[in-house]
């Protein structure tokens, strides 16, 4: 074609670079999601592959978190420790550039669901002189929307207070931290509704116990706890989740009464002449 069009007849293929996201958490599972828990690890590519033709890829992050490395097709990005937008950019030496956006949002909740397949223990009068129930709860982290499975927590401490009655004679001891020992919850599930299932086997243990009968006769009374807990990512500072009521509930007299003990959603019972607890959902 002489002094024609040499580019007639041939067919112009476009190449528009993004940026490809995948959580390395499999729960939930929509994993291209682009709102992330806490700590969160999310793991980068730039595709189509052919884009490399376009230069070396750099990456660039405004906001909080932490990419892996600098360059390359493929990268990490590990969500921060607090709520944060974060903007992450793939650019080419050729000009050419891509970027995604991610949303960090810490817990909001917890919630406390009774573990009836571990080990659980009751014990009442008259085959023993004093009333105690021990169980254990899952602890689940909401929303549900992510994975908090890469962040530490514990509870603080916290002081027993009472209303006018029995446990007013014999108060539970206080609460202890154990901020100096926080608990991964690793969490590789994430329950509809519930949350991140923290991977402690078989839970969160929970107790309660009145004095020996023969020493403090059995009256009504109220005791509690109000527990901080804590979170925290790495070696980072703990911010609060919320509060969560642990609380000893002992009804009835000598002849006939029932200790209740609850944690959040959780709880048990256990009452004159039973040789078992019983579950309860406050």
């Amino acid at each position: 074609n002489n002094g024609g069009n040499v580019a007639e007849g041939l067919e112009a293929i476009l190449y528009v670079p993004k940026i490809v996201t995948e959580t390395v958490a499999t729960s939930p599972p929509n994993r291209a999601r682009k709102t992330i828990g806490v700590g969160e690890e999310v793991k980068l590519s730039v595709v189509p592959a052919v884009t490399t033709s376009a230069g070396d890829i750099t990456w660039e992050l405004d906001g909080s978190g932490i990419l892996d490395k600098n360059s390359g097709v493929t990268n990490k990005f590990t969500a921060p420790a607090r709520n944060a937008t974060t903007t992450i950019t793939a650019s080419f030496s050729s000009g050419a550039s891509c970027s995604t956006v991610f949303q960090t949002i810490e817990p909001s909740d917890i919630v406390f669901e009774n573990n009836m397949t571990a080990n659980y223990s009751g014990f009442a009068p008259p085959q023993f002189d004093f009333y105690a129930v021990c169980y254990w709860a899952n602890v689940y982290f909401l929303p549900d929307t992510v994975n908090f499975g890469r962040m530490k927590v514990c509870e603080s401490y916290a002081q027993t207070q009472t209303l006018p009655g029995y446990f007013q004679a014999c108060p539970p001891k206080p609460h202890s931290s154990w901020e100096n020992a926080p608990l991964d919850v690793v969490g590789s599930v994430v329950v509809p509704g519930r949350g991140t299932k923290a991977e402690w086997n078989p839970g969160d243990q929970i107790q309660g116990t009145s004095d020996y009968i023969h020493v403090v006769p059995i009256s009504d009374g109220y005791a509690w706890w109000d527990i901080p807990w804590l979170f925290k990512v790495g070696n980072g500072a703990y911010k609060q989740i919320r509060i969560v009521r642990q609380d000893y509930r002992l009804i009835g007299d000598m002849t006939n009464a029932t200790l209740r003990v609850t944690k959040g959603a959780s709880g048990a019972e256990i009452s004159t002449g039973e040789t078992t607890l019983r579950f309860i959902t406050p």
